[in-house]
């Protein structure tokens, strides 16, 4: 000990400190780079953005397990002061150093395999070792070739590694900006094809995110939403319609496809909508229409097909501090650093919270008006996303106070003082909402467009309050989950001041706009055109868990709701007297005097899910990357 102290010892830390970060940036490089591959190929995502993003932020992960490793190494000069080098230094920690960041991903490929490999089972532990021995045997052939070309030209390999990186990192740069665009997904338009609609009008599919119907003035409840008001008083309100899920992405998919999620399949965080599907874009687009979708929630992407039929179609990706392709996927470092940066701008910047999880109402609103305003000699249709008011549930004007929900739904999670707080923050949140949809409608109305529209407000589900000992959605069939909100808007105010009571359903909405404008009616198309005399006389609600589908029937006076046993927490059967009982709180299922009636619903479930699994399309599934997972996991959708 007394041998290596004092000037020496600074000497030997600094110097293998400086050399771990040599070689563990370069190391960390590789690394990284070999990381994004293996991530482009399960993703099927070969653009160069991807591979630029870790050759920009990998070059960190180096220095910091480099400055790591630098440390360590100089720490056993104590214990053997005699030791002036360790052989092959450097070589050893650039092989570390590019071995580390595989190892969350190797763990997630082993787990996708058909032999299903446990990180803890022996046949898991094999591979594992197999793995990691081929790629201490691929970095080795990498710097084999780095030395021997490195040494042609009288560099060292790790200068020469180096002068590879700065060639590499540039032209993918190149590429990057020759083929970039921020402004979205994109589909060819021929001009000549808006003629066929000049005299049709514009149309709006406004689907807010989370919205309850009994939170909002024109269904009898106390709140100030006095646009959301007008819109109902210059259209036609539905007291009856009922989405066909209670989460976003196989609801939403139902409203653009009109098919039940049985027959879209998209019920799952992999599900993707399959590129054949008709939607109500595709078919407004072969009339003529230009298309044009805003979506705010990564369910909605186009990587998950949701883009089909639109000429444009843009995601507002939350606020990321680091800079990134917001339509590529990101990597578990990258993801690492934007969350420091998050924590430490938010130490700063408190009311800014919500730009981290979605864009709110009043930005959604402005970017439309943007995009109106730059296209005013187009008809078109438009889709518009808003999230506001799904969790967190932020306090208005924003102060940085808001309420996230936890994701799993245990009843101790849940008092009822938290519940009525995060209640009042939902409420504040559709307030708000409301104000942005008054801005756009202000817009519309002053360019001349609001009157010669038709505008459909809905939602694709609506959110729980302990109303079922439960919060959020995506747990349950209930009516807080499934009973929409939906107001049409006809061009000129026609039927102004209407109220209909029948039963409507998430899948009439496609059929309803593109009959209403002369737009083909695909014979895929479960749900009917709302102003047809035909009358629905069920609704049904799926949703998909644990290989089974939980599912729910209901008419305007009685709702069978069967869980398969899915959720211990609820019963196996619930049958609801709607009339009597309309927020489902007293089960009569186990009444013997109910079974004739519980009997005839059964029957007419079966039956009717015996037409639907004759039609339909196949879905398709896409692995969710990083990005995405950390997008839904701010959501509320993904524990972690």
């Amino acid at each position: 000990m007394n041998s290596l102290t004092g000037n020496r010892f600074w000497a030997i830390l600094w110097k293998n400190t400086k050399e771990g970060i040599i070689s563990g940036v370069l190391g960390g490089i590789l690394g990284g780079l070999v990381y994004a591959l293996i991530e482009a190929v399960i993703l099927s995502f070969y653009k160069p953005t991807l591979l630029l993003t870790a050759l920009a932020y990998y070059p960190l992960y180096g220095i910091r397990y480099g400055i790591v490793f630098g440390v360590i190494i100089s720490l056993l000069y104590i214990f053997f002061p005699k030791r002036s080098k360790i052989k092959y230094l450097n070589e050893i920690l650039f092989i570390s150093i590019a071995i580390m960041p595989l190892g969350p991903q190797l763990s997630i490929i082993l787990r996708r395999t058909s032999l299903n490999l446990g990180q803890l089972s022996i046949t898991g532990i094999i591979s594992y070792t197999l793995i990691f021995a081929i790629l201490w045997f691929f970095y080795l052939l990498v710097i084999f070739f780095l030395k021997r070309l490195g040494k042609a030209i009288g560099l060292g390999w790790r200068k020469f590694g180096y002068i590879v990186y700065a060639f590499v990192t540039a032209i993918l740069a190149l590429l990057v900006i020759s083929t970039s665009s921020s402004e979205g997904y994109f589909e060819p338009y021929n001009e000549t094809d808006n003629v066929k609609v000049k005299d049709e009008p514009y149309v709006f599919l406004i689907i807010v995110d989370t919205l309850r119907h009994d939170w909002l003035s024109p269904y009898g409840y106390n709140i100030n939403t006095p646009n959301i008001q007008n819109l109902c008083d210059d259209g036609i309100l539905y007291q009856n319609m009922f989405s066909q899920c209670s989460w976003t992405r196989p609801s939403i998919a139902s409203i653009m496809t009109s098919l039940y999620p049985s027959q879209h399949g998209v019920e799952s965080f992999i599900d993707i909508l399959n590129p054949n599907s008709k939607t109500l874009a595709l078919s407004l687009r072969r009339a003529g229409y230009y298309t044009v979708g805003f979506c705010n929630n990564p369910h909605l992407l186009a990587a998950n097909n949701f883009n089909i039929g639109f000429n444009y179609y843009k995601y507002l990706a939350p606020l990321e501090l680091l800079p990134v392709d917001d339509n590529a996927p990101t990597l578990d470092f990258v993801n690492y650093l934007g969350r420091f940066a998050k924590r430490r701008f938010l130490q700063f910047y408190p009311e800014k919270a919500v730009k981290f999880y979605y864009h709110d109402a009043i930005d959604v609103t402005n970017k439309v008006i943007d995009w109106v305003s730059k296209n005013e000699d187009k008809k078109f249709f438009m889709f518009i996303h808003y999230m506001d008011p799904h969790g967190p549930y932020f306090k208005h004007p924003y102060n940085g106070e808001y309420y996230k929900p936890p994701t799993n739904w245990r009843e101790s999670n849940y008092s009822p003082d938290t519940m009525e707080y995060a209640a009042g923050l939902y409420r504040e949140d559709v307030e708000y909402l409301d104000k942005g949809i008054g801005v756009l409608f202000d817009y519309l109305k002053n360019q001349g467009i609001y009157d010669n529209s038709l505008i459909i407000l809905t939602a694709d589900h609506g959110e729980e309050f302990y109303d079922h000992k439960g919060a959020t959605h995506g747990r349950t069939l209930y009516e807080e989950m499934t009973h929409v909100p939906l107001i049409l808007k006809l061009p000129h105010s026609e039927k102004r001041g209407t109220v209909d009571k029948h039963l409507v359903q998430s899948v009439d909405i496609a059929p309803t706009a593109a009959n209403f404008v002369g737009a083909e009616f695909f014979k895929d198309w479960q749900g009917k055109d709302i102003f047809s005399n035909g009358i629905t006389n069920w609704s049904i609600a799926q949703l998909k868990k644990a290989g089974l589908r939980p599912t729910a029937i209901r008419n305007l006076k009685e709702k069978l709701y069967i869980t398969y046993n899915t959720d211990k927490t609820l019963p196996p059967v619930g049958y609801y007297d709607i009339i009597k009982d309309p927020k489902e709180q007293h089960n009569l299922a186990a009444d013997s005097s109910y079974r004739g009636k519980i009997k005839a619903l059964e029957d007419t479930l079966n039956y009717l899910n015996s037409i639907l699994s004759a039609k339909g399309t196949q879905a398709m599934q896409r692995e969710l990357d990083s990005t995405t997972k950390e997008r839904l996991k701010a959501l509320g959708y993904i524990e972690g």
